[in-house]
């Protein structure tokens, strides 16, 4: 199994921004386990601390990382 910690996950956000909380949720969202959740919340955390990243942004990359993974899962 894959282990990442925290501090890389701020690195992966930090190199690859939404494009990383992307694909987190929606590897996680086919059903695999994978740290999809704690991405975005240490992306969410960013945003509201660095101001570097969107909030809404955020908001609609998971959602459609979400719904991307979900249907290839399916």
């Amino acid at each position: 199994m894959i282990h990442l910690a925290t501090s890389d996950l701020v690195r992966l956000l930090a190199t690859y921004g939404y494009l990383a909380v992307l694909l987190f949720v929606a590897i996680e969202s086919t059903g695999i386990p994978f740290p999809g959740e704690t991405m975005l919340l240490v992306a969410a955390i960013t945003a509201g601390t660095t101001h570097h990243l969107s909030i809404l942004l955020i908001i609609v990359v998971a959602a459609c990382g979400a719904i991307l993974g979900d249907n290839l899962g399916f």
